[in-house]
């Protein structure tokens, strides 16, 4: 197959005679004088290629990708976090023909990190075998991804607030990075995962601990305490917890969000491997359609003793606010004095007045 790279307005073209499976290196530089960001080029027979290599430092304006056909990477971006190419603004790429045949059949990796200025949606609702998308350092807003993807690792600015995955069932690494490289989730405000664990079968080894904890991401979203939230993880399969009171802080702003109309659901199965009750356990089924898989009975958690108080005024003078300090006792446990060997100390006593009788216990 022939290969024709075309320079400008035809100034300059070459035929390039390839073959499938090699690897060809065409000198831009010798026929532009490095002047890139003002210079058309066209490659006829693109279809035919499987990738371009790295083109960061081309600081390409645009691109017109029409025909993608056997392209498997696409790589536009740059480990230099300084790297600045203001014109780079939006990447086009196309989906699907006329019969929702899709045109980027191979497509697997696309890197545009540290592309600053690049904003607005990629658009891969057709790319079945898309793999990895590094799109951290960007501006972009969001990926469009089909159902049941094949994305193994999804690294994302936190100029993106909404996530949906449906079926997502091979990746292994979501992060969403901040300005300086940071993982962080809390600008997230919708959540809507699907079918979305890690799937067990592709673990090398079964204890190996699953690659995205769906739950914790939910935890470090909500901190915020937005009622403009959505949170939907559904169909749970592998989630994993420590104690049943990780759930706490999701089941308390459950109302409030959805009274303004948002959402906060979860269904599937919770692995629990640490403290739990059969309280909990009833209180959460009660909100959500959920199963748990808790440590085995004989070291189920029966009850929580909690203790608290926000300061007072003792003979010896004023004692500091103490917080929540929570024991739990196994079904056959004795019940802990909770003064022994915690921050509490020993049993605070104050003597009587006229007017009042204290006792604490």
């Amino acid at each position: 197959m022939y290969l024709n790279v075309q320079v400008g307005n035809g100034n300059y073209q070459e035929q390039i005679r390839a073959e499938a499976g090699h690897e060809y290196t065409y000198n831009l530089a010798a026929n532009t004088s490095g002047n890139f960001q003002e210079t058309r080029i066209y490659i006829n027979g693109a279809n035919h290629l499987s990738g371009i290599g790295n083109l960061a430092p081309m600081y390409p304006y645009a691109f017109d990708l029409r025909s993608l056909a056997h392209m498997k990477v696409l790589d536009l971006g740059t480990e230099n976090a300084a790297y600045v190419n203001a014109n780079f603004t939006a990447l086009a790429l196309p989906t699907a023909d006329d019969n929702n045949n899709s045109l980027v059949p191979l497509l697997e990796s696309i890197n545009v990190k540290n592309c600053h200025s690049l904003g607005g949606t990629i658009e891969l609702p057709y790319a079945n075998n898309i793999r990895t998308i590094e799109a951290r350092g960007t501006a972009i807003t969001g990926v469009s991804l089909p159902d049941y993807t094949q994305i193994e690792t999804l690294h994302l600015p936190n100029t993106v607030t909404a996530v949906s995955l449906y079926g997502a069932r091979f990746l292994k690494d979501f992060k969403i990075y901040d300005n300086v490289g940071d993982v962080d989730y809390s600008g997230l405000y919708t959540l809507n995962i699907y079918d979305s664990d890690y799937s067990e079968n592709f673990k090398e080894d079964p204890s190996d601990p699953l690659p995205v904890d769906w739950i914790s991401i939910a935890l470090e979203m909500l901190e915020k305490e937005s009622l403009e939230t959505n949170l939907q993880l559904l169909k749970l399969s592998s989630a994993t917890i420590g104690d049943m009171s990780t759930l706490e802080p999701i089941a308390a702003l459950k109302s409030g969000i959805e009274a303004a109309e948002g959402h906060v659901t979860l269904s599937g199965t919770i692995n629990v491997t640490g403290a739990w009750s059969t309280v909990e356990i009833n209180n959460y089924q009660n909100l959500w359609n959920l199963e748990f898989n808790t440590v085995p009975a004989n070291e189920q958690v029966k009850c929580a003793i909690t203790y608290k108080h926000s300061g007072y005024q003792s003979d010896s003078g004023w004692v500091d606010p103490v917080t929540i300090e929570t024991r739990f006792v196994n079904e056959n446990g004795i019940i802990p004095d909770i003064y022994s060997g915690t921050a509490v100390g020993s049993l605070p006593s104050r003597a009587s007045t006229i007017a009042s009788t204290y006792q604490f216990g």
